[in-house]
């Protein structure tokens, strides 16, 4: 068995990854909330780095896909009810490079 290291940013329900390259480099989600509060994350990890969190432009962050390049893409929005029906609180595109 492989040793494995926790892709958990802080918070309280942990994280996953929900991709990796060609170079062993992952990306997924995380929770950063605490036990009243879920609040999630998306994270990049390497061996060199370790966890990064991306950061978000609203509420929640989640990164979907890396290539061998390095390029993360995901999604940023709200978590509100109103992201449902407000085009200004609604997802948007988030793309990072190494």
């Amino acid at each position: 068995m492989k040793n494995t290291t926790p892709l958990n940013l802080g918070g309280f329900t942990g994280g996953y990854a929900t991709a990796v390259n060609a170079r062993g480099e992952a990306v997924g989600i995380s929770d950063v909330g605490d036990f009243d509060e879920t609040v999630y994350h998306g994270f990049y990890w390497s061996k060199s780095t370790g966890i990064i969190d991306l950061a978000t432009l609203n509420d929640w962050s989640e990164a979907f896909a890396i290539n061998r390049a390095g390029t993360v893409v995901g999604w940023s929005y709200r978590n509100t009810f109103d992201s449902l029906t407000d085009a200004s609180d609604g997802p948007n595109a988030l793309v990072c490079s190494r």
